[in-house]
């Protein structure tokens, strides 16, 4: 499968899905309502990990499916980092966050994943 979504902690306070080309948009939206799912399961804050490996976006219009995610994350989602997105993946997002200004004040480009664990542990030891 091209997508996985994971707790990556144990305390289960951040999820983090891994995309792994090649992905469907499909697989994607299953994704989501799986992150969706899980993060509602909780009562308190979860962190995101979007860890997409520098990988290809499918052919299709991303738009529908960027807006799908924006629409259904839950109030309890923290901070969103995006780990390795390619410069169109980032092109996309200026154009799309300005629609979804909650979910652009809490989102976030990194290089690595070490990079977005280390912002989620000092928000954490500092909130």
């Amino acid at each position: 499968m091209g997508i996985v979504v994971t707790w990556d902690n144990q305390e289960k306070t951040i999820l983090r899905e891994d995309l792994t080309t090649p992905w469907t948009w499909t697989e994607y939206d299953e994704a989501t309502d799986q992150l969706a799912s899980l993060i509602k399961s909780v009562s308190y804050r979860v962190d995101v990990i979007f860890n997409r490996n520098y990988s290809s976006t499918p052919h299709g219009d991303p738009f529908a499916h960027y807006r799908r995610i924006a629409e259904q994350l839950p109030a309890n989602t923290g901070l969103v980092l995006v780990v390795g997105a390619t410069n169109a993946t980032r092109a996309a997002a200026n154009f799309f966050l300005p629609l979804f200004p909650q979910l652009a004040a809490r989102l976030a480009f990194v290089d690595t994943l070490e990079e977005a664990r280390t912002i989620l542990e000092n928000r954490r030891k500092y909130n």
